[in-house]
């Protein structure tokens, strides 16, 4: 029997993206390592394949979001986020630390061009914020 959803609070493992434009912010914010390398995002929800977050603990421990949106479907996603994006976790919520300027991305959505699918689309917010802003 699985376990229901209905008072559980997911909290997932660590999930750092190494940047060439990235620091050492996120992981001290964290409390956790700081690895090798720079740390430009910490993605804290995500179904993209290969980088799904991991449930931390709790009895869904080690249980990715793509097998729980799988076997829990509107349970954990919603009715109206199944309808329109079928059983995978529609956003993928990130820190950004951009130690460096950084280019900006194309972000293909559902209203580019014909390339971009509703698969692949990412719908976008996003909050910049400074630890230390400069005098205005």
């Amino acid at each position: 029997m699985k376990p229901s959803l209905t008072c559980e609070v997911l909290t997932f493992k660590p999930n750092l993206q190494s940047m060439l434009w990235g620091g050492d912010t996120l992981p001290r914010l964290k409390g956790i390592a700081v690895p090798g390398t720079p740390v430009g995002e910490s993605w804290e929800v995500s179904a993209m394949p290969g980088k799904e977050s991991v449930v931390a603990d709790g009895p869904l421990e080690g249980r990715n979001l793509a097998e729980l949106a799988a076997d829990y479907g509107a349970e954990l996603l919603g009715e109206e986020s199944i309808r329109r994006y079928g059983l995978r976790f529609p956003l993928l919520v990130k820190f950004i630390d951009a130690r460096r300027d950084s280019r900006y991305k194309y972000i293909p959505t559902t209203a580019s061009p014909a390339n971009c699918t509703a698969a692949t689309a990412k719908q976008k917010c996003g909050m910049c914020s400074a630890p230390n802003p400069a005098p205005m």
